[in-house]
């Protein structure tokens, strides 16, 4: 009797452990399951995800070859330095972006030949402030930083013969008005902040004058 009390136990503890190992192996299993389907999922992301990037670098590519065909290249440059400003290297638009900063300088030099100080100014003064960082891309733009810089001189000191014709002819609003322009893409050009000066108290004296003889 004892003997069979005994074997009973044995078998229950028999079973009990079985069944026991098998929920743990279908636990295993179901983790496994979890965890391949989880990396499935990442990878899938991953992928969408590059793929995502790929289009929109795609886009901007495409958006800047139709910029740069037209001559429009103060929007392609907008387009470049905003995605730089994002995050994305300059050598990612490496061709774009040294047609987009030539393509400036070349309309620079036509306003300036043909007399138009304002544009030139403002054309040169933005090429100066988006010239490319990189060594590489540096050497590909056809004027050197100073030489630039020389350009927004020589259209400043341009303006101001103007202002100072307007000037010598009596148009003191006229004057003050050029001069103004300068300090647009060139605030830092003293001479036409002292004739803005020297003006604007002769313009305030000459109102003062016409208002106390009427």
């Amino acid at each position: 009797m004892g003997f069979c009390n005994g074997a009973n136990h044995w078998d229950k503890w028999y079973i009990t452990m079985r069944l026991t190992a098998k929920c743990l192996a279908l636990f295993i299993a179901f983790l496994i399951v979890c965890s391949c389907a989880v990396k499935k999922g990442r990878v899938e992301k991953d992928g969408k995800s590059v793929s995502t990037e790929s289009k929109v670098q795609t886009n901007v590519k495409e958006q800047l070859a139709f910029l740069l065909d037209r001559r429009q290249y103060d929007e392609a440059l907008n387009l470049i330095t905003w995605d730089i400003k994002s995050g994305k290297d300059e050598l990612i638009y490496a061709n774009e972006y040294s047609r987009a900063i030539n393509g400036m300088i070349f309309q620079g030099k036509k306003h300036l030949g043909s007399g138009d100080y304002e544009k030139s100014g403002s054309v040169f003064k933005r090429v100066l402030d988006d010239l490319p960082k990189n060594n590489l891309l540096q050497n590909k733009v056809v004027e050197k930083r100073e030489k630039i810089k020389g350009y927004i001189q020589l259209s400043s000191e341009k303006l101001m013969e103007e202002g100072l014709e307007r000037y010598r002819a009596g148009n003191l609003g006229e004057a003050v008005l050029i001069w103004k322009k300068i300090l647009i893409f060139n605030p830092d050009f003293a001479e036409a902040k002292r004739a803005i000066e020297t003006a604007s108290i002769q313009i305030d004296s000459l109102n003062s004058f016409e208002k106390e003889n009427h």
